[in-house]
């Protein structure tokens, strides 16, 4: 991309969110990744190999990830791409923080109170499920899970989902 065009989109960024003006004056290696990213194509896989990439602990991964994606879409967004490429982005970075996040949960609550007997799953309802997620969108998420039973520490199923929900929400 042209350096010109490419001040010319940071300007009008800055002047446009005043967070995320902020976010760049305490993370210059955000205009960095834009640079190289601003005209790549990312796949969900490859949103997901870029998290994998995200130097931090679980929750620094999970924060600069956001804020890497937010950059480089409100970026693109300014730039005039293609609306729906972005908000499709948008949700599959979306997706990806959800995922992560509830993996996250769950892996320490399987180590403080034990394995529930069911699986579950989080099933993306509204914008996220349609894939049209915007910017100022909320996420609206309906946590599921096979049936109801107690593990070898006494937690109940119903315990344990709602105490994850509560904690990716």
């Amino acid at each position: 991309m042209d350096p010109f065009q490419l001040d010319n989109i940071v300007s009008k960024l800055r002047e446009y969110s005043a967070p995320l003006a902020l976010k760049l004056s305490h993370k210059p290696q955000l205009l960095e990744y834009l640079k190289k990213n601003i005209d790549a194509k990312c796949s969900k896989d490859d949103l997901v190999r870029e998290f994998e990439t995200v130097e931090g602990s679980a929750l620094e991964k999970l924060y600069n990830f956001k804020y890497q994606q937010l950059f480089l879409l409100a970026a693109r967004d300014i730039r005039g791409d293609d609306i729906q490429d972005i908000l499709t982005q948008w949700s599959a970075v979306a997706d990806i923080i959800v995922n992560q996040t509830y993996n996250l949960i769950l892996d320490q609550m399987i180590i403080e109170k034990g394995k529930p007997t069911s699986p579950g799953c989080i099933i993306a309802l509204g914008k996220l499920g349609t894939r049209e997620l915007n910017f100022s969108s909320d996420i609206d998420l309906l946590f599921i899970y096979e049936k109801e039973g107690v593990n070898e520490k006494g937690l109940s199923d119903h315990e344990c989902y709602t105490k994850l929900a509560s904690k990716v929400t």
